[in-house]
C-alpha cells in the first residue's frame, strides 16, 4: 500500500504532520507575521500603548515557546504547563499572562479557556503608603532647587500620578480657577484637580527663572 505522505511505508500521523508544518512555516518568518498581525488588531483596541505593549510581548513569548504554534492548536493543559513554569513570577507578572491570553484566545481566535488554566494570581490587600503633612513640610523646607520645590509641592497637593506630572502642560495650568486640566489619565479619561493658591507665588517664580515653553516640568 502506498500513501500520498507516509515514513518507512506508513501513514504520517495528523499530529505528525501539523508538526512538520509549523516546522516549515517557521523559515518563513511566522514570527514575524503573527506580530504584525497582533500588532493591528490591538491598535484597534482603546488600550493603552503600555498594556498593548504588554499584551504582545507576553504573547509572542508564549507562542515562542510553543515554536509559533497557531493559537487554535495549543489547548488548555499546555498554557497550564506554561504558566506553571512563571509562577515564581511576581503576581503582576502573572496577572499581565492571564489578561493577554484572554484577550487573544477568546477574542481574536474565539477560543474559550479553562479558568483553572489561566487562574490569577492571589494578591495580598496593602493601605496604600502615603506621606505625611509634616514629612512633605520637612521635603520642602530642606530643598533649595525652586523646579524641585514646585515639583514636589505640586504633585501632592493636586494628588497628581507620576506620569501626569511629566505630561503637565503650561496651557493645562489655570491659575484663576486654581485648577488643573489632567488629559488622558487613568483609564485614558480626562479630568480636574486642584492648584493650590499656595503655590501662586511659587509657581509664578518658577515661570520666570526656568522660562518653560511647553510642559511645565521641561
Amino acid at each position: 500500500v502506498e500513501f500520498l505522505l507516509e515514513v518507512k511505508k506508513k501513514p504520517y500521523t495528523a499530529e505528525s504532520l501539523r508538526i512538520k508544518l509549523f516546522r516549515v512555516l517557521g523559515h518563513y518568518r511566522l514570527e514575524e507575521i503573527y506580530r504584525r498581525q497582533y500588532e493591528q488588531i490591538l491598535k484597534s483596541t482603546d488600550y493603552s500603548k503600555k498594556t498593548r505593549q504588554i499584551y504582545l510581548g507576553v504573547f509572542m513569548k508564549f507562542l515562542q515557546y510553543y515554536h509559533f504554534k497557531h493559537p487554535v492548536f495549543i489547548d488548555d493543559e499546555e498554557i497550564r504547563d506554561y504558566m506553571i513554569l512563571h509562577r515564581e513570577k511576581s503576581s503582576s507578572h502573572q496577572d499581565a499572562m492571564v489578561s493577554s491570553f484572554k484577550f487573544f484566545f477568546e477574542k481574536v481566535h474565539n477560543q474559550a479557556l479553562s479558568e483553572k488554566s489561566v487562574m490569577r494570581p492571589r494578591k495580598g490587600f496593602f493601605l496604600p503608603d502615603y506621606f505625611s503633612l509634616q514629612e512633605i513640610r520637612s521635603m520642602l523646607d530642606t530643598t533649595d532647587n525652586l523646579k524641585h520645590k514646585l515639583l514636589i509641592a505640586l504633585t501632592y497637593t493636586a494628588g497628581l500620578r507620576r506620569q501626569e506630572v511629566q505630561n503637565l502642560r503650561l496651557a493645562d495650568v489655570d491659575l484663576k480657577r486654581n485648577r488643573i486640566f489632567i488629559k488622558n489619565s487613568k483609564g485614558q479619561k480626562d479630568r480636574y484637580s486642584l492648584f493650590s493658591q499656595h503655590l501662586h507665588q511659587l509657581f509664578l517664580d518658577y515661570l520666570e527663572k526656568e522660562k518653560p515653553r511647553v510642559f511645565v516640568f521641561e
